[in-house]
C-alpha cells in the first residue's frame, strides 16, 4: 500500500487523541464512509478528472474552475465573476466539461444551502493546487489561506491570473520532458 510519512501530523499537539488518518479514493465513494461515520455533515468537493477514460489526474484541482470560464478575456476577476456552464459546454474540450461544471454547481449550492440554513459557509477560490497536500510541514500558502477564513463567510477568489489546463500541460510538458504530463486531447 502506498504509505506516506504523516509524523508531521500525528505529532501534533493534541493528535494522539483527536486525529485519525484515513485512506479514500475520489473513484470510490463507499471508501469514505469509516471517515465520515458519525459525522452530521461533509462538503468533500474535490472532483477527479479524466484525460482518457483510464487515469484520473486528482493532482490537479483547480478550484478557480467555477469563475475563470466566461468566453471573456479579463485581467481582473473579482467574486461575483463564475463560469458561464453555457460557455463551457459549447466551446471548450468536452474533457474537461463534467469536471468545470460540477466545481461550479457545487460550490453555487453549498452557498445557496449555508444561507437557506444559516450556515457560516466560506469557499476559497485558489488558482491552482498540484500535487499532494501530505507534506513534511505545514506550508505557508495553507496558513495563510486559514488566516482568510477564521471568523469570515462568503467567497474568496485567490488568483490574479487564469490559464487553462490545456496551455498548462503544454507548458508543463515543456519545461519538465522527463515526466509524463497529460494532454487534455
Amino acid at each position: 500500500e502506498n504509505k506516506r510519512d504523516l509524523t508531521f501530523l500525528t505529532s501534533l499537539p493534541g493528535a494522539a487523541e483527536k486525529l485519525k488518518i484515513f485512506s479514500a479514493d475520489l473513484n470510490d465513494p463507499n471508501s469514505f464512509d469509516a471517515a465520515i461515520e458519525g459525522s452530521k455533515a461533509v462538503l468533500h468537493v474535490a472532483t477527479p478528472l479524466s484525460f482518457d477514460g483510464k487515469e484520473s489526474l486528482e493532482a490537479v484541482t483547480e478550484s478557480a474552475a467555477t469563475v475563470i470560464y466566461n468566453g471573456q478575456e479579463m485581467d481582473m476577476m473579482d467574486e461575483s465573476f463564475w463560469t458561464d456552464v453555457d460557455f463551457v459546454t459549447q466551446k471548450l474540450n468536452p474533457k474537461t466539461h463534467p469536471y468545470l461544471i460540477s466545481k461550479t454547481f457545487t460550490e453555487r449550492e453549498v452557498l445557496a444551502f449555508g444561507t437557506q440554513h444559516g450556515l457560516d459557509v466560506v469557499t476559497v477560490n485558489p488558482g491552482l493546487v498540484v500535487g499532494p497536500f501530505i507534506c513534511p510541514r505545514f506550508p505557508d500558502s495553507v496558513r495563510s489561506s486559514l488566516a482568510l477564513v477564521l471568523d469570515v463567510k462568503g467567497r474568496y477568489n485567490c488568483s490574479s491570473n487564469t490559464i487553462s489546463l490545456d496551455k498548462l500541460s503544454e507548458f508543463l510538458r515543456g519545461k519538465y520532458p522527463e515526466f509524463p504530463i497529460p494532454s487534455p486531447e
